[in-house]
């Protein structure tokens, strides 16, 4: 059907737009409308100096404010 169609599709462009995202050189993440991270790229990790592990569990706004706030009182000390 043309919307079994038009899924596909989007899903293709989507997938296509995450891969150029995941090369940028400028640190990029999305979070969803329940505040949770639902993409990131490698960019982002390096400049808050994230372990990947961190990511992969879906963070909200607020739990990753609150450990960029961590790490950045643990380089003050």
């Amino acid at each position: 059907t043309e919307l079994d169609i038009a899924k596909r599709t989007f899903k293709i462009h989507q997938t296509a737009h995450l891969e150029v995202l995941s090369t940028l050189g400028t640190a990029f993440a999305i979070f969803d409308t329940d505040q949770k991270l639902i993409f990131n790229n490698k960019s982002f990790l390096n400049l808050w100096n994230l372990p990947p592990d961190f990511t992969s569990s879906s963070p909200t706004y607020s739990e990753y404010i609150e450990k960029i706030r961590n790490l950045l009182t643990e380089e003050l000390d």
